[in-house]
């Protein structure tokens, strides 16, 4: 790892300043409260900064009274694009760099990590971390776009201590299809997810009359008990491309009878129950929303 010289020794707790566009229900929200939790048991000491959920967005809540989850909004921080916004939030994280005196900023996901780079570099901010949860280097806008926001994260990776990825293809996909940064400065770190929920299905699943959760959902949806019920769980955005599921679902032989649950929202709801309605299968998707928490509707899914 790569880091400045002008950091100090100090025998305070390691402060961290972590940013991240919103908190809305999803896989980058749930991994910074647990991260906040580690560091906290580590001995630093962390504050996360975040903006507010977009239109349609479900927010996220931690459990209560869990720890290590101090918190600031950021004004104007959010997802979208929008100069003046970003100008204030930006504005806005370096009066945080020089009122919390981070030892380290760790950014997260696109908007946040330029924003918070940014300001973490004009504070002077001795170490800088950012980590890719996804990218929107390809797929999300056209050409011209993803070329500039490609040469964005090139500059922004030559600035940065260190740069996570959370598998080892995103790693690839970083550093030799984007060049974002040389593979040697990206670190691959697997989310941490806790897996004890998980672990209860399984048992739940090998007692007598299986996982009482996965008997209510099919008695509510109407979903026969021995029909094979599938599962899609995400936001339903275009890049999560939930045209292909429903359309892999399509093929399946009717005779099996097998039903889809779609869980998540987003703005191709409408396009979904449509897809649907063509494709011949309305009558078999279930579309639930926002499910919460998720390890009940895992209990239920053959796959």
């Amino acid at each position: 790892m790569r880091v400045r010289q002008r950091v100090r020794v100090v025998n305070a707790p390691v402060r961290v300043l972590r940013v991240i566009a919103r908190l809305n229900v999803g896989g980058p929200a749930q991994h910074v409260h647990w991260l906040a939790q580690g560091l906290v048991h580590h001995g630093y000491r962390t504050l996360l900064a975040h903006g507010q959920v977009g239109e349609g967005e479900s927010p996220f809540e931690p459990a209560p009274g869990a720890p290590g989850l101090e918190r600031v909004v950021v004004p104007g921080l959010g997802r979208a694009v929008r100069p003046a916004d970003d100008l204030r939030a930006l504005a806005h994280l370096v009066r945080l760099c020089h009122r919390h005196r981070p030892c380290i900023v760790h950014t997260h996901t696109a908007k946040a990590g330029t924003l918070g780079r940014i300001a973490a570099a004009i504070a002077g901010v001795p170490i800088v971390v950012h980590t890719f949860h996804g990218h929107v280097l390809q797929g999300y806008f056209g050409p011209l776009v993803s070329t500039l926001i490609r040469a964005v994260e090139r500059s922004l990776a030559a600035r940065t201590d260190a740069i996570i990825a959370l598998s080892e293809r995103q790693r690839r996909d970083l550093a030799w299809r984007h060049r974002v940064a040389p593979a040697s400065r990206i670190h691959v770190v697997p989310l941490g997810i806790d897996l004890a929920p998980l672990r209860e299905i399984a048992a739940s699943r090998q007692r007598p009359g299986g996982a009482p959760q996965a008997a209510a959902l099919r008695r509510r949806l109407g979903v026969p008990a021995r029909a094979p019920l599938l599962g899609w769980i995400g936001r339903l955005v275009p890049i999560k491309r939930i045209d292909r599921a429903l359309e892999a679902f399509a093929r399946l032989d009717p005779a099996l009878g097998a039903h889809l649950v779609v869980a998540g929202g987003g703005p191709e709801r409408e396009r979904l129950d449509a897809l649907a309605r063509t494709l011949g299968v309305r009558e078999r998707v279930h579309a639930l929303g926002v499910c919460l928490p998720v390890a009940p509707l895992y209990a239920a899914l053959d796959a």
